[in-house]
């Protein structure tokens, strides 16, 4: 079974200690083909938009707009909640690019080779789990053959994984992440553990 080595059983600690990043076993990555699998059963868990999907916007386009055009209008949760309405519009309208098709795929060979599992976890509503998988399908991915977790912006990724997800069996973790805050969070939860900031190369 899994050990996280961790002692985080007071949750209220984690805002004083998310910035504590391990460099050890933190590394920046615009490609898949560096993910390092070096354990049978390891478990790789891996963010869905910006990290293995881009569209032409981002939610950071919409944040900042409505930043510049109304901002004193706005209370922070209507900015969030009107941001979001307008992300999900674009991505509603949009079809998705795959950020890195060889290396994704080179990863997943691994995977295989290693006797090991694939799982997403995005902070996506579950409500999107049609659209979410319809998103995966469109870059070639078969959203049947890897589960999909949703956080539905609700819990930080760190604590999802150490509340719902089975880790028995599992040797080793790998998440995958492009925001510096879910990596955070992971990190806390799982000090010892392997993850990478994944940041998109229109170039790749």
């Amino acid at each position: 079974m899994f050990n996280n080595n961790s002692n985080n059983s007071n949750n209220s600690n984690n805002s004083n200690n998310s910035n504590n990043i391990s460099n050890q076993n933190y590394q920046v990555i615009n490609s898949f083909e560096s993910i390092q699998i070096t354990k049978p059963n390891t478990l790789i868990i891996c963010d869905i938009d910006e990290t293995v999907i881009h569209f032409q916007r981002s939610v950071y386009y919409f944040h900042n707009k409505l930043i510049d055009a109304f901002v004193e209008d706005f209370t922070p949760n209507e900015l969030i909640d009107i941001t979001t309405l307008l992300y999900n519009t674009h991505k509603m309208n949009n079809k998705p690019h795959h950020t890195d098709v060889k290396g994704f795929f080179q990863l997943t060979q691994k995977i295989k080779d290693l006797s090991s599992n694939f799982i997403f976890l995005t902070a996506r509503n579950i409500k999107s789990d049609e659209m979410t998988k319809s998103d995966l399908f469109s870059i070639f991915i078969n959203p049947n053959q890897y589960p999909i977790h949703y956080t539905n912006n609700k819990i930080s990724k760190g604590e999802y994984i150490s509340k719902y997800i089975d880790l028995d069996g599992v040797s080793e973790i790998i998440f995958i992440d492009d925001l510096d805050e879910n990596l955070q969070s992971f990190n806390y939860f799982f000090p010892n553990s392997k993850y990478y900031k994944f940041i998109y190369d229109n170039k790749i």
